[in-house]
Parts: structure tokens; C-alpha cells; sequence
């Protein structure tokens, strides 16, 4: 009799460290209400109405979208940046002969720590990982640039940022 009042009470107090089994179902049928209830915050969540695998799809290809993007701006601005400059090439060289081979993985436990789960971390991570391709052929497709392009550009009136993205760019683009 004592036991089935221990094993009823469940928990700490009946001297159990696991709940009855109806205690469960509660607990996770109120979790599947909390979760049906809230408001998806991002474009993977706005999948949940289709299932976990549509959700899952969806905030993985949300992850993907934000960290290429954010490689191909910080890549292309950056390895530009430093393909105009033997100074800054030369200076950021062991930074990139060290960090490129690094992969992604490894990173994992210092992006959870940094970033938490979520988002944030996944795209992070693709960003470090696609940023490198796009770099490095960027620093060497500008650094590849004739003079003589860049002096045409000049005598055309184009200065600074204008340059850069109207002369510069297009010619170390791959063809």
C-alpha cells in the first residue's frame, strides 16, 4: 500500500526519480500546446504548419541563405580590399594560410558557446566556411587586374568606390 501511494505521488517526494506515466503525457501534451500556440519567428518556423522535416528544410535553407550571403558581401568586399594592396596581402597572409585549412567542424563547440544554438550559429558557421573560396579568388582575380585597366578607369573619372566596383570588379571577375 505504501508503494502504490509513493509511486502515485512520483518524484522527489514519493522517493521515485521518475514521474508516473501520466504525469509524462501531461507534461508533453502541454509542451506540444505551448509549441502549436507560438508564433513562428523566422522563415523555418513559418514551415511548421507542414511537419517537422518541412520546418527542419526551411530553417536549414534560412541558415544557407544568410551565411552565403554574408561570405559573398564580407568575401568579395574584403578579398577585394586586399588584393589592391601588397601591404595588406602580405600582412593578412598568415591569418588566411592558417585559418582556411581550418574546418568548420572544429568550430562547433566555440560557435555554441558564442553564438547558442539556433541561427545564428548555423549561419555563422556557413559563413566561415563559404567565406574562404570566395576570398581568396577574389583577392587573386583583383590583384590580377592590369594597371593599364585601372588608369583607363581613372582617365574616365571614376575614383575610389566607383572604381572598385565599376572597373576593378568586373575585370577581376571570372569569365
Amino acid at each position: 500500500r505504501r508503494g502504490a501511494r509513493a509511486r502515485r505521488a512520483g518524484g522527489a517526494a514519493g522517493g521515485s526519480l521518475v514521474p508516473p506515466p501520466g504525469h509524462v503525457s501531461a507534461i508533453r501534451a502541454a509542451a506540444g500546446a505551448e509549441r502549436r500556440g507560438r508564433r513562428p519567428a523566422t522563415a523555418g518556423g513559418a514551415a511548421s504548419n507542414a511537419g517537422p522535416l518541412a520546418s527542419a528544410a526551411g530553417g536549414t535553407l534560412e541558415a544557407w541563405a544568410v551565411g552565403t550571403a554574408v561570405a559573398v558581401l564580407a568575401g568579395v568586399l574584403l578579398g577585394t580590399l586586399v588584393g589592391r594592396s601588397r601591404l595588406t596581402e602580405a600582412a593578412t597572409e598568415g591569418l588566411v594560410r592558417m585559418m582556411r585549412p581550418l574546418p568548420s567542424l572544429a568550430l562547433i563547440p566555440v560557435a555554441i558557446l558564442v553564438a547558442g544554438l539556433g541561427l545564428r550559429m548555423t549561419a555563422g558557421l556557413v559563413a566561415f566556411t563559404a567565406f574562404w573560396p570566395v576570398f581568396i579568388n577574389a583577392r587573386y582575380g583583383v590583384r590580377q587586374v592590369d594597371n593599364l585597366v585601372i588608369d583607363t578607369g581613372r582617365t574616365l573619372g571614376f575614383r575610389g568606390p566607383a572604381l572598385g566596383g565599376r572597373v576593378i570588379l568586373p575585370a577581376g571577375a571570372p569569365r
